[in-house]
């Protein structure tokens, strides 16, 4: 079962960090403080760690 979960878990980590990604870059583009760029990628990663534990 274990074995079937890694690639979801996997696709999941990937798919957030490309979304934290294209949401830095759009916040980027529109000239908004760093500090919510920064703010959007460790809330990102803390929803990859939930879903990771969420997994198993």
């Amino acid at each position: 079962m274990s074995s079937l979960k890694k690639p979801t878990l996997v696709f999941t980590v990937f798919s957030t960090c490309a979304t934290v990604q294209v949401a830095r870059g759009n916040l980027l583009a529109n000239d908004l403080p760093d500090g919510h760029a920064v703010f959007l990628s460790v809330a990102g990663s803390v929803r990859a760690y939930l879903s990771a534990n969420r997994a198993f």
